[in-house]
């Protein structure tokens, strides 16, 4: 079934996210009512009467803007979003009336000879005869919606319908977040971009698409929402999941940062795989440790990139390097890749990290191996007396995969200090051979010959 596209194109806080929501049925998009929170596009794919369509949500346009870069990168993407489009949704605010960004948006839209529609969104609580201005833009449908109150949307529906019976030509569907159903969700390997504001984040997503795809700029927070973007490389299908930056909670204090942390964290718990952005500048921060642990805690795969390697000196590379390798034991599982996103250099080696994180997160391995691993471990270095009492294992099993789950059974396993439960880890880590995916390990204290069981710790 073929695609139909729709762009919703317009200036800051008019509603464009809101009824990208209200479409979709969806709460994809950030909404919240002050201007500039969408900045990319964002797509999702809909049916309505067994028709399909894509919907594309842009950044609001400003002409005027005192961020002028910024604006610029906008106007870009909404632009792409509206060549890539069948039907425009022009979207306009009742509450401001006309401005001057309006007539350009339009004009802008009708050089592209596109169908679109002009709709007036925030009707809610004023005089239809207030509304009359909007009749001299000149356009050939004007629409008066609330989206946020679902007043005229199945009027807007309905033209919609209208509009795609006269479009006679062959689309090309998008792939994104929302076409990954039930069905298809493993073809799929889905990857979050991570790190602190201005790490690189956007520039390795353009790198890997040799294009523009997402904004970049030197001003941090640039990317405010989480993008989901497709890509297919060497017959393998990729989900990149672009996110904002994350500070530390004392720096935050945009209520639209607070948004896009709440975002990046939920794109952690939806990836198979995180890539890490570190730069190499600013060095590794107790940030990025924190983020390490939150990755590794959602059981998630982990590849750490450290960008703009080629802007230091040899001295700090090699503290860099003995740093990750001498003081945290949690990296000694975790590729780690030293690149500069801005040249393209040693990007094509992270899809080796990335096949080999998620082939691995999917192993399934036998208990008798599992067990075999425990027992080697034990015998190797006893876990301490408590008290005077042992800790006794009885046997081990797998429980889950993706994230990686091991289940350990025995007698006081409650009371093991957490020194071991790292022992335990990094030789099931080494024995299996298992890189980019963390191992948790689950224990269950056996009470008596009933067998009645108790889960104590999960980490």
């Amino acid at each position: 079934m073929c695609s139909t596209v729709i762009s919703l194109i317009g200036h800051q806080n008019v509603g464009k996210s809101t009824l990208f929501n209200k479409l979709t049925n969806s709460n994809d998009a950030l909404t919240a009512n002050f201007p500039g929170l969408t900045r990319d596009r964002r797509y999702s794919n809909i049916e309505i009467k067994k028709k399909s369509f894509t919907i594309i949500d842009t950044g609001g346009i400003c002409y005027t803007s005192k961020s002028e870069n910024i604006q610029k990168k906008i106007i870009y993407q909404s632009i792409i979003a509206i060549k890539e489009s069948d039907i425009v949704l022009c979207i306009l605010d009742a509450q401001t009336g006309i401005i001057k960004d309006d007539y350009e948006i339009i004009e802008l839209i009708r050089n592209k000879n596109k169908y679109f529609i002009v709709i007036v969104n925030k009707i809610d609580g004023i005089n239809l005869n207030y509304l009359n201005e909007f009749y001299s833009l000149k356009v050939n449908k004007i629409i008066f919606i609330s989206a946020i109150n679902n007043i005229g949307i199945k009027y807007l529906i309905k033209n919609i319908l209208k509009l795609k019976n006269k479009i006679n030509k062959n689309y090309n569907n998008i792939i994104n977040k929302n076409y990954i159903n039930k069905k298809n969700k493993n073809i799929y390997i889905k990857i979050s971009i991570i790190g602190m504001p201005n790490s690189g984040k956007s520039t390795l997503l353009n790198c890997f698409f040799k294009k523009n795809r997402t904004i970049v700029s030197k001003e941090p927070f640039t990317t405010r929402d989480s993008i989901y973007v497709p890509l297919k490389f060497k017959n393998k299908n990729y989900l990149f999941i672009d996110t904002a930056g994350i500070r530390k909670k004392n720096k935050i204090k945009l209520i639209e940062e607070k948004f896009s942390v709440d975002q990046t964290i939920n794109s952690i718990k939806d990836s198979n795989i995180v890539l890490l952005i570190i730069d190499a500048n600013k060095g590794l921060s107790n940030q990025d440790i924190i983020l390490c642990h939150i990755i590794i805690n959602k059981g998630k795969s982990l590849i750490i990139i450290i960008n703009k390697w080629d802007l230091i000196s040899i001295y700090k590379k090699k503290i860099i390097k003995s740093f990750l390798k001498k003081n945290l034991y949690i990296f000694n599982f975790f590729r780690i890749h030293f690149i500069s996103a801005l040249y393209n250099k040693k990007i094509s080696n992270i899809f080796n990290s990335i096949n080999e994180a998620y082939s691995n997160s999917k192993n399934n391995i036998n208990t008798s191996l599992i067990t075999n691993i425990m027992k080697e471990a034990i015998k190797k270095h006893k876990p301490p007396l408590v008290g005077k009492k042992k800790i006794n294992f009885k046997y081990s099993h797998m429980i889950e995969n993706n994230p990686f789950i091991l289940k350990i059974y025995g007698k006081r396993v409650s009371l093991i200090p957490n020194f071991y439960k790292r022992y335990l880890i990094n030789y099931f880590h080494k024995s299996l051979k298992i890189i980019g995916t963390p191992i948790n390990i689950q224990f269950q204290e056996i009470f008596n010959k009933n067998k009645r069981i108790k889960i104590y710790n999960n980490f």
